[in-house]
């Protein structure tokens, strides 16, 4: 494969061009893909926390209006 030098400088450039892109990506967009997860995690946990307490009030009333 016979290329010349400016297609190869050209390709070169391509190249590194499209490394930065990715090397930005992977400083921007990898941590802020894990944070959005950590957030996303955090809220279900709260979410859950909320629904377990309201189970056990409902629970606690059903107990005491059997024995009552």
């Amino acid at each position: 494969m016979l290329t010349s030098k400016k297609t190869q400088t050209n390709l070169l450039y391509y190249l590194a061009k499209r490394m930065q892109s990715l090397t930005r990506f992977s400083v921007i967009g990898i941590p802020a893909t894990i944070g959005i997860g950590i957030a996303w995690v955090g809220n279900r946990i709260i979410k859950n926390e909320k629904g377990l307490k309201d189970r056990e009030l409902e629970l606690k009333l059903q107990l005491n209006n059997k024995f009552h």
